[in-house]
C-alpha cells in the first residue's frame, strides 16, 4: 500500500469552454446488422444501394440523406435538443438510438434502420449534484529523492452508447385463422359459423344434418335403466326390437299400472353451508331409503376426503361406500374443459380436475357404476313409480319453485330473510332430490336443500325442470338410487 504525501496543491476550476472545440466537427461512421432467425432475414444498416463513392461524400440528414451511416459530432447533438460546446465543457451521455421495425411482406418489403438521439443523463436544474458525465483518474510519479507523488485529473466529455432494438412482422395464415375463430368466439358466433360450414361446405353435409340433432323417444313404456343416446333410426330400431320381445298383454299390464302422480315420503334437511348441498340431499336420500346414523354418515365424507368442492361422482362414490344401489348418469365422463371458463367452477377447477378424472378412471374397479347417457323425464317418472328417488344436477339460477311464496331463484342460498347482493351469475351449480310428479299437471316435486317453506316439497314445471338440468355446465349429471342394497 503506498503513502502519498499531502503537501500538494488541488487545483479545482470549471471549464467554460470545451478543451478540444473542433471535435463537434469530427464524423462517426457506424456499423450495425441485425438478423430475424425466424424469418432467416439479414439486415445491416449500410444499404444494398450505398457504395465506397457515396460513403466518401455522404453525411447523415435527415431529411436530404436518412440512410446515410456517417455522422458529425454536432448534428448528433443538435438532434438531441444540445449545444455540443456545453456539453463538451460539462460532459453528457447521448444516445444513438437505431430502430429496425420491419415489416417482411412482400407487397411491403421494406426494412430499413430508422435513428433517433436523445440525452440519457439527468440535467434538472433541480439535481444540479455532479451534473454532465465526467470521471477521475490519476497519474503516479516517483520524485528523484524516491517519494511518489500523483496527479489526479477530473475530465470531462461526451459519452455516445448506441441503443438498437425493433420487431420483425410477416403475414401467416395459420395465425390469422386463429386470431379470427378467437374473434368469433368472443362474438358468439362461431357455432353459427361452423354450422354453416359443416352444412355447406363439407362433402358428407347431409350426414351431419341428419345427425346434428338426436330425438329421444317419448315412448312411456322405455326400461328405466337409461339407453344410451343414439340416433333417431338406431332409436327406433332398439325400441321395435325390444317391443317384439314383449307380447301385447305386458305392454296393456304395464300401461295400466302406470301412475299418473306418485309423491314419495322424503324428508328435507337443509344445507350447513353454500358448498354441501350435495351432501345435504345424500342425508335425505340415506333417511328415506336406508337409515344411516349421523357418526357413520360423517366417517364415509371424513374416508372419501370430501371438502369444499362435492361433485356429483363423490356422490357416487360416497353411496358405495355405504354400500347403497345407485347408478350415475353422465353426459361427459370427466371433467368438461370448457368449464374453465365459467365463474361457478373457476376457483376449484385447476386443483380438481385431476382428481375428478382420476375418480372416473377409478370408478368400475370401486364398484361405482357410471354409464354415459341422457335421462329423459319418462325415464324418472318410471324410476320414482318403483319408489326410488334421484339425486339431479341443476342450474339454480334456472329453477323456479311454484309454491315458494314468492318464488325463489337461488344464487348464494343465503339463509331466508337475508338480503342478497350478488350479482345474478349464468349457471350456478346445485343439487336436489326428486321425490314425485303429476303427469296430469306436467309438474315434478323435489326437494330443495336450500330453502323449505312451510310445505316442504317444492314443484316446478316439467319445462323448467328440464331447462335447469340440462343447462350448460350440469353435464345432465343424474344420480339414481335404489331401495334394494
Amino acid at each position: 500500500m503506498g503513502h502519498y504525501t499531502t503537501n500538494t496543491t488541488n487545483i479545482d476550476f470549471p471549464l467554460r469552454h470545451a478543451l478540444l472545440a473542433a471535435a463537434e466537427n469530427f464524423t462517426v461512421l457506424i456499423k450495425n446488422s441485425v438478423t430475424y432467425p425466424k424469418f432467416n432475414i439479414h439486415r445491416r444498416n449500410i444499404l444494398r444501394h450505398i457504395n465506397s463513392s457515396y460513403l466518401k461524400r455522404c453525411e447523415f440528414n435527415r431529411i436530404t440523406d436518412p440512410d446515410c451511416p456517417i455522422f458529425r459530432l454536432k448534428q448528433i447533438a443538435s438532434e438531441a435538443g444540445e449545444e455540443f460546446q456545453n456539453m463538451a465543457a460539462k460532459g453528457g451521455v447521448l444516445g444513438i438510438i437505431i430502430d429496425w421495425s420491419c415489416d417482411l411482406d412482400w407487397w411491403a418489403g421494406k426494412c430499413y434502420p430508422k435513428y433517433s438521439f436523445r440525452r440519457l443523463d439527468n440535467k434538472h436544474p433541480d439535481n444540479n449534484v455532479a451534473p454532465g458525465y465526467n470521471f477521475r483518474f490519476a497519474k503516479y510519479y516517483k520524485s528523484p529523492d524516491g517519494e511518489e507523488t500523483r496527479t489526479l485529473i477530473k475530465a470531462y466529455g461526451i459519452r455516445f452508447d448506441i441503443i438498437v432494438f425493433g420487431t420483425a412482422g410477416k403475414f401467416g395464415i395459420v395465425p390469422t385463422i386463429v386470431n379470427l375463430g378467437a374473434a368469433l368466439s368472443f362474438l358468439s358466433l362461431v357455432h353459427i359459423v361452423s354450422d354453416w360450414f359443416m352444412l355447406t361446405c363439407v362433402r358428407k353435409r347431409e350426414l351431419y344434418r341428419k345427425h346434428k340433432v338426436t330425438y329421444l323417444s317419448e315412448d312411456g313404456d322405455t326400461d328405466p335403466c337409461c339407453p344410451p343416446a343414439v340416433s333417431p333410426p338406431h332409436r327406433r330400431e332398439a325400441a321395435q326390437s325390444q317391443k317384439n320381445t314383449r307380447s301385447a298383454s305386458e305392454r296393456q299390464a304395464s300401461k295400466q299400472q302406470r301412475k299418473d302422480a306418485v309423491l314419495l315420503n322424503v324428508p328435507v334437511i337443509r344445507q350447513l353451508y353454500h358448498w354441501d348441498c350435495g351432501l345435504a340431499c345424500s342425508r335425505m336420500v340415506l333417511k328415506y331409503l336406508h337409515p344411516v346414523s349421523d357418526e357413520e354418515f360423517q366417517r364415509a365424507c371424513w374416508d372419501l376426503k370430501l371438502t369444499e368442492s362435492v361433485w356429483t361422482i363423490d356422490l357416487a362414490y360416497l353411496m358405495c361406500h355405504l354400500g347403497i344401489k345407485h347408478c350415475f348418469y353422465t353426459q361427459t365422463l370427466g371433467v368438461d374443459k370448457g368449464f374453465r371458463n365459467q365463474s361457478f367452477y373457476k376457483k376449484h377447477f385447476d386443483t380438481e380436475e385431476d382428481r375428478v378424472n382420476e375418480l372416473f378412471l377409478k370408478a368400475d374397479s370401486k364398484g361405482v357404476t357410471v354409464e354415459k347417457c341422457s335421462v329423459t323425464v319418462q325415464e324418472i317418472q318410471s324410476h320414482l313409480e318403483q319408489g326410488h328417488v334421484a339425486i339431479v344436477l341443476v342450474n339454480a339460477v334456472v329453477l323456479t319453485c311454484e309454491l315458494c311464496s314468492p318464488p325463489v331463484k337461488y344464487c348464494c342460498f343465503l339463509p331466508v330473510g337475508q338480503k342478497c347482493f350478488c350479482r345474478k351469475p349464468e349457471y350456478q351449480g346445485h343439487f336436489v332430490v326428486v321425490c314425485g310428479f303429476n303427469r296430469t299437471t306436467g309438474c315434478v316435486f323435489y326437494n330443495n336443500p336450500a330453502y323449505s317453506d312451510l310445505h316442504g316439497v317444492c314443484c316446478t314445471s316439467i319445462s323448467n325442470f328440464e331447462e335447469a338440468r340440462r343447462s350448460y355446465g350440469t353435464d345432465e349429471d343424474i344420480l339414481f338410487v335404489f331401495k334394494e342394497s
